[in-house]
């Protein structure tokens, strides 16, 4: 790590004189004149250098040890962009595809809870997080706000897309799933009057970035095995600050600059805005979050009462004068947003589950055969889904959204009755398990008794089969069908 960024220095500077030369040889006509025929020595000096830095920089910021494979978008970034800055018109939402009529079907609900983000991510030709914020910053009028090029805006979220990783869970489809999300929060009445557009634009953009880059681990999992991005965070926020850098990286490249027509002030409240909404969804500091946010609604309600004791509040929105409370009211939403599986229909939070615990299995696998303890349902041999599912809801899930509903009563009150269907659901599972389990019991029981006469009787009894993952994931799906208590598909909050 220490000679990494000793050389990432070393090039910095060298960068730096080659830059001052190139200035001094370009002040006089003359002087540009005499050393024609040493300037395409001294580019090719500085193509070299330009690309042993960006080298150097893409190894401090990409984990040492790739755990899942980088997205296949990363080959085609180049001409993807090219294609852009070519276009007389943008895409209606912001990427190519056949299947525009099916995702513009899709896109009607983009304001209502519980958008199918799996099928916008098919029909978007994998590009679900670009078409989720394209079509939000148009109905938002975001672009005319702030002047931004469409086309540098597409640049962005498509190299931000290319730039989350081919993981299971921490993909770009949950980054869209988190703004979707986001956006429909800050529809909610309760908030009419409450943010400025910078603010909600600060949210969109935190929504995006919040897990880029991330290798589809724990933050513990890389300080336990002294990974160079907890050396480079000191074990603190470790994949948070990291998506941080990455894409405020990315926003360097002038054709991804998409916020270029931001004063600096606005850019400096964009990224503190950011930087503090995404730094809270780091989960090791949930319990204080959740102390945090009891204080705080605790001092909004006496806000209120005293407002309303003197007639000063005219409509039922959240009028907030301190940024502090605002940017206090986003880190909450995101918080929210980013565990809001539960809250949503029941086939869609199912395949959520599925894919985290891909992730969870994989690291169990990974500290099994480097001899580290195995976290927490990452043992694939012994973590028990629906169990884990429950606990999640009732010692999480729950409580926070329990909260958030009651600051926005009763526009999430959707939410909540979902979280209990879904939590309904796995109890339901797992009676159903123990159901299934003492009718093994029975029916292996007779089956020794009857290999025990057929024995006897000189005859070779055949095996029964054992329930196949595939018949268990069949078995799944018949009960979400007959599951009798069916939470709603997408709602308006």
């Amino acid at each position: 790590m220490t000679s990494l960024i000793e050389k990432s220095n070393s090039l910095r500077d060298s960068f730096d004189q080659l830059a001052d030369h190139q200035q001094m040889n370009h002040t006089s006509t003359d002087q540009h004149s005499n050393h024609s025929n040493q300037q395409p020595q001294e580019q090719k000096e500085q193509q070299q250098l330009l690309q042993s830095w960006n080298g150097t920089m893409r190894a401090i910021l990409t984990p040492r040890s790739s755990i899942w494979r980088e997205s296949t978008q990363h080959r085609d970034l180049d001409r993807f962009i090219k294609n852009i800055k070519s276009m007389d018109t943008i895409p209606r939402f912001g990427t190519e595809t056949p299947h525009e009529a099916k995702l513009a079907e899709l896109m009607d609900n983009i304001d209502a809870w519980g958008l199918n983000i799996f099928d916008v991510h098919n029909y978007s030709q994998s590009h679900s997080l670009t078409s989720v914020m394209y079509t939000i910053f148009k109905k938002r009028n975001l672009i005319e706000t702030f002047r931004i090029s469409p086309q540098k805006l597409i640049n962005y979220l498509v190299t931000l897309e290319s730039h989350y990783l081919d993981v299971p869970y921490h993909c770009s489809i949950h980054a869209a799933d988190v703004t979707q999300a986001i956006h429909v929060l800050l529809l909610i009445p309760s908030f009419e009057n409450t943010f400025t557009d910078l603010e909600i634009l600060a949210a969109l953009f935190a929504a995006a970035i919040h897990d880029v880059d991330h290798p589809g681990v724990t933050n513990q999992y890389l300080i336990n095995s002294d990974n160079e991005l907890a050396l480079m965070y000191n074990d603190t926020s470790v994949l948070e600050n990291h998506s941080l850098a990455v894409a405020f990286k990315l926003l360097q490249n002038e054709d991804c600059d998409f916020i270029e027509n931001l004063s600096d002030e606005q850019r400096k409240i964009l990224r503190q805005i950011s930087i503090d909404m995404v730094l809270a969804t780091d989960m090791s500091k949930h319990g204080a979050i959740m102390q945090t946010i009891q204080s705080f609604h605790q001092s909004l309600k006496a806000k209120q009462c005293k407002d309303s004791n003197s007639n000063s509040s005219t409509n039922d929105s959240l009028v907030l004068t301190e940024q502090k409370e605002r940017v206090q009211l986003l880190r909450e939403m995101l918080h929210c947003a980013d565990l809001s599986n539960p809250t949503k229909h029941l086939s869609i939070y199912t395949q959520w589950v599925d894919r985290i615990m891909d992730e969870f299995h994989y690291q169990g696998d990974r500290e099994r055969s480097a001899g580290m303890p195995i976290s927490p349902m990452c043992n694939r041999r012994t973590a028990d889904i629906e169990m884990a599912q429950i606990g999640f809801i009732q010692a999480i899930v729950e409580p926070l959204w329990q909260m958030w509903a009651q600051l926005v009563y009763p526009h999430c009150q959707q939410m909540l009755d979902n979280i209990d269907s879904n939590r309904q659901w796995y109890e339901y599972q797992i009676s159903n398990r123990s159901s299934r389990n003492n009718t093994s019991d029975k029916t292996t029981s007779q089956s020794h008794d009857s290999k025990e006469q057929d024995k006897l009787k000189g005859n070779q009894s055949t095996s029964s089969e054992t329930p196949s993952s595939s018949n268990s994931s069949k078995r799944r799906t018949r009960l979400l069908e007959h599951w009798p208590f069916r939470a709603n598909n997408t709602q308006k909050c």
